[in-house]
């Protein structure tokens, strides 16, 4: 779902405020809220109504979003996501990529006391696993890159890839350290790949194999 790039307006300005803003206030300010209040020594439990309600404001802000920018007059499919066999091995190969990458970043945080500071556990049905993989990759990389990135090309790579990245990494501070340590990485490799290629459903495909491993590899909380 990228969108062809235009020449800036104070309309496009003030749409990219309002999709940013619909798509990114609510997470990143209560991601940050809880960031703050409970501090990187901490436990993060993802249950199956966590999940769910991602899942559910993703599709309804996704489905809102999608709306309005029809009403802008942007051309928008579904279509332009571009999937194909092909694509899909490409995403394979990228996530390989991807992974690569933040493995370093997460190996050069190892042996440091933050590399252990926040704990993820829960065992989310196989249902609400499938959903959130089919939904969050589409959701996130259509706005980081499809979206955003591409309506920054203008100001360059460097910019507009770091701008995503900037957004990417906000949206998942509840992480801790390792949002850097790996969801930077990941981000710049998606956010290159992109840049180039123009295609999204590669960057899907990666994101959407990540989260399946991470969803994969939790394990229930051990009560002390």
């Amino acid at each position: 779902m990228s969108l062809p790039p235009q020449r800036s307006s104070r309309g496009d300005r003030i749409e990219l405020v309002v999709v940013l803003l619909a798509a990114w206030a609510w997470p990143i300010t209560s991601e940050l809220l809880e960031l703050t209040s409970s501090g990187l020594e901490r436990r993060i439990h993802f249950s199956n109504e966590t999940l769910l309600g991602l899942v559910l404001y993703e599709l309804v802000v996704g489905g809102a979003l999608l709306l309005f920018l029809r009403a802008r007059g942007k051309r928008v499919s579904v279509s332009q996501l571009d999937a194909s066999w092909l694509a899909t091995g490409e995403g394979v190969l990228l996530w390989a990529v991807a992974m690569m990458a933040s493995w370093l970043g997460m190996a050069l945080l190892a042996g440091t006391s933050r590399g252990q500071s926040v704990a993820f556990h829960g065992a989310p049905s196989p249902v609400i696993a499938i959903l959130l993989v089919l939904v969050n990759p589409v959701f996130e990389e259509c706005l980081h890159l499809g979206f955003l990135q591409e309506r920054l090309r203008a100001s360059g790579p460097g910019f507009a890839i770091g701008a995503s990245l900037m957004v990417r990494l906000l949206l998942h501070a509840y992480q801790g350290p390792l949002a850097v340590a790996a969801i930077v990485p990941m981000g710049v490799v998606l956010g290159l790949h992109h840049w180039h290629t123009r295609r999204l459903w590669p960057a899907i495909v990666a994101h959407a194999i990540a989260d399946a491993l991470a969803l994969a590899t939790l394990r229930p909380a051990i009560e002390s």
